[in-house]
């Protein structure tokens, strides 16, 4: 199928305001690590950007990358997508879409 390409843009410049108080909201959670446990994470401090947010479950080392599910899609997300939250991700999203998720989390 053909998709519209999509930029990853890795110097995470973020440019829309919700997007950077998520980014920022993010950082403060992760402090040394590579990124936040689901622990650290506290949808109340999110409230501003709740309706933009995703929370993925990744797999473990070694796991299939079939384990990715969403475990939080904000409003506007459903809206494009719609309920994506509980299942994993090879189950919702179409397998070129499933694709380019995958690719973009890893």
């Amino acid at each position: 199928e053909d998709l519209p390409p999509i930029k990853i843009d890795r110097s995470l410049a973020f440019t829309r305001p919700a997007t950077a108080k998520a980014y920022e909201y993010w950082l403060s959670r992760k402090g040394d690590r590579k990124m936040p446990t689901r622990g650290d994470i506290a949808p109340a401090g999110l409230r501003d950007v709740l309706p933009i947010i995703v929370l993925v479950a990744i797999p473990r080392a070694g796991e299939d990358e079939s384990v990715y599910a969403i475990r939080l899609a904000g409003d506007a997300v459903q809206r494009v997508f719609g309920p994506i939250t509980g299942g994993p991700l090879k189950d919702i999203l179409p397998p070129p879409i499933f694709r380019r998720w995958i690719d973009g989390f890893n």
